[in-house]
Order: C-alpha cells, then sequence, then structure tokens
C-alpha cells in the first residue's frame, strides 16, 4: 500500500557545526539584504528624478496653456542704432528685432572706431584738404589774406 506523504515542522537541535554555518548563511542573508535595500534606495532616488522631470515638464505644459505663451531661446545679433544711441537685436532665422532687449548703448559702444568705417566716411588724411562748412551747411567764406 502506499502511503501518503505530508510535511510537519519539528524543532530539532543543531550542533556546534551546523551553527557555524549557520552564522555563515546569517551573514550571507544580511549582505544581501543590505544589498536589496541600497538597490531599491538607488532606484527610489532615479524613481524620484525621474517623476520630479515628470512633473516640471508637466507644469510648463499647464503654464503655457493657461498663459498662451511660451519662452523660448533664438539666436540673436546686435545691431547699433546711432541716431538713437542704443544697440537693438536682431533674431538670425527671420531678422525681426527684439525691442524688448533695446538698450541704450554702454561708453565703449558709443566710442567711434574709424577702422570700421567705409573709405568715404573716414576722416580726410592731413594732406587733403577738410570741406569747409558752417553749421548750416554753406562753404564758409575764404580767409581773405591781407595785403
Amino acid at each position: 500500500m502506499a502511503h501518503r506523504v505530508v510535511k510537519k515542522q519539528i524543532v530539532q537541535k543543531v550542533g556546534k557545526k551546523d551553527q557555524q554555518h549557520k552564522y555563515e548563511e546569517l551573514v550571507q542573508v544580511d549582505r544581501d539584504i543590505d544589498e536589496k535595500v541600497n538597490e531599491k534606495a538607488n532606484s527610489n532616488k532615479e524613481f524620484n528624478a525621474d517623476l520630479k522631470d515628470l512633473r516640471k515638464a508637466r507644469k510648463s505644459v499647464l503654464d503655457i496653456i493657461d498663459s498662451g505663451e511660451e519662452t523660448l531661446d533664438v539666436d540673436c545679433y546686435e545691431v547699433p542704432d546711432e541716431a538713437r544711441m542704443e544697440m537693438t537685436y536682431r533674431r538670425v532665422d527671420n531678422g525681426k528685432e527684439l525691442p524688448e532687449y533695446t538698450r541704450p548703448m554702454t561708453a565703449d559702444e558709443r566710442q567711434l572706431n574709424f577702422d570700421d568705417l567705409p573709405e568715404d566716411d573716414q576722416a580726410p588724411s592731413s594732406s587733403e584738404e577738410p570741406d569747409r562748412t558752417d553749421d548750416a551747411g554753406e562753404p564758409e567764406a575764404e580767409d581773405e589774406v591781407a595785403q
């Protein structure tokens, strides 16, 4: 006749040799637990960082939807406006002026650099005679030489 096998828990004494093996097993289990705890902590850090980034992105999109405006980084270049003594900025992609960034020229920017001027705008050299005009743009009268 076949017997039916079942499991039952019993209490058994552990000898000194087996106890030493149990201490070694305990040390290994403690290491495994510490490793899992650290793994979870690192995983939580990554998870929390990812979640924080996603929430930040969500808020940004909601702010754009609420305000109807979006802030973008665009490439620009400076354009000096000597007539108004201002520096203006224009977008590289479409050339449109960005009036919100217009500012007064600095003292250095106001300094006229003759090397940057075209040839016909440069001051006459010492060998050339300058045009003589008065404030109204009329030619000045020639100095009469006393005889």
